[in-house]
């Protein structure tokens, strides 16, 4: 069996691509204004929305803007380490989970965050070897922006190009953005969700069971 994990909210308790962003902007205070009211307005939004997803993106052009790619990678680097040496942002049983997943068979992390620093993340908790899809960074007009954005059904069809076999797949997530894909696999378990998330994904048509770590 196929193991799929969702890394923010599962294998991560922090948001990545809003530390990044925070890290990104942390001498840039007039900038963090600015993003402030769309990250509210995204966190208010439906997480299957259209709504969300478009927020999330403008929040993240934004803060990418007149950052160089030598300085993104220089910040990657250095909020994955904070993230992997915070306490408890790594627990224990998602660890557990990883490993038991190692044992019968490949392993996956899908997530919306960027690939680079999801990528990063995982070196640093010791798992730098699990494949991972994620959203793309690219260069448009001399700034950087995220070209792809790995969220909602993007998530479904990269898989489904890498030739996974979704039917027979597990797949832990904490937000209710991942429905598509929870309908798409054959088991879903939902790590510390909310009760929108687990009343959303309990009617996938897929099995569905909850768990906390």
């Amino acid at each position: 069996m196929t193991t799929l994990f969702d890394l923010d909210g599962v294998l991560s308790r922090a948001d990545t691509m809003a530390a990044l962003v925070r890290h990104l902007n942390r001498r840039r205070p007039l900038r963090l204004a600015l993003i402030a009211p769309a990250v509210l307005l995204a966190l208010l939004a439906s997480p299957r929305s259209a709504t969300r997803a478009s927020l999330n993106r403008w929040t993240v052009r934004t803060a990418l803007r007149g950052i160089s790619l030598r300085q993104y990678h220089l910040a990657v680097e250095e909020v994955a380490e904070q993230l992997a040496s915070a306490q408890d942002n790594f627990a224990d049983a998602a660890r557990d989970a990883i490993d038991d997943a190692h044992a019968v068979g490949p392993v996956w992390v899908v997530t919306a965050s960027e690939r680079s620093l999801a990528a990063a993340y995982l070196r640093q908790i010791g798992y730098g070897d699990l494949r991972v899809l994620a959203s793309q960074l690219g260069c448009s007009d001399d700034s950087l922006r995220i070209t792809h954005h790995n969220v909602g059904h993007a998530k479904v069809a990269a898989l489904r190009s890498a030739e996974v076999d979704l039917t027979e797949s597990l797949f832990y997530t904490d937000s209710a953005s991942d429905e598509k894909l929870a309908r798409a696999c054959r088991r879903t378990i939902i790590v510390n969700g909310s009760r929108r998330t687990r009343r959303i994904l309990a009617k996938s048509g897929t099995a569905v069971r909850s768990t906390t770590w």
